[in-house]
């Protein structure tokens, strides 16, 4: 439980911090961030993986989609 909790923490400060860099990345061209920003990304995503949560990452089944 509580490595559950600590990941989710975790892994949604990882994911919005990211998010965050991503602004000067589309707004001001500072294409530089992204290998900061895609590292951040995929440790948000690993952290989320080894404690088997679902957010903030989500994988999107075919009856989710509303996409025809």
């Amino acid at each position: 439980m509580i490595k559950k909790v600590f990941a989710r923490i975790l892994s949604e400060a990882l994911y919005y911090l990211g998010h965050w860099i991503s602004f000067p990345m589309h707004y001001c061209d500072w294409a530089w961030l992204y290998p900061t920003y895609s590292r951040i990304m995929c440790w948000s995503s690993d952290v989320q993986e080894w404690a088997g949560n679902e957010l903030p990452w989500r994988k999107i089944d075919d009856e989710d989609s509303t996409a025809n």
